[in-house]
């Protein structure tokens, strides 16, 4: 990904989900220098799979191009 796209990405991915992805809670996309971050909760996505794919479709809207792998580092149920 253009590493010059990625604290602008953050921030409109972490916008994304709070305004447009409600079924998510607690949003939160932060850019590390390498890599986007995405933070959410949700009572419903048990496994992480669906904010995988809606992380996927934010990426495609706010990069002009992505060649990474996008994995789920953890999943915790409270």
């Amino acid at each position: 990904m253009p590493i010059n796209q990625g604290e602008e990405a953050a921030g409109g991915i972490t916008l994304e989900f709070r305004e447009h992805r409600q079924w998510y809670s607690d949003a939160l996309c932060t850019w590390t220098g390498s890599t986007l971050l995405l933070e959410v909760n949700s009572d419903v996505d048990n496994d992480g799979l669906g904010a995988l794919d809606e992380f996927s479709d934010a990426l495609s809207a706010y990069l002009s191009a992505f060649d990474g792998d996008i994995v789920i580092r953890s999943v915790t149920k409270t």
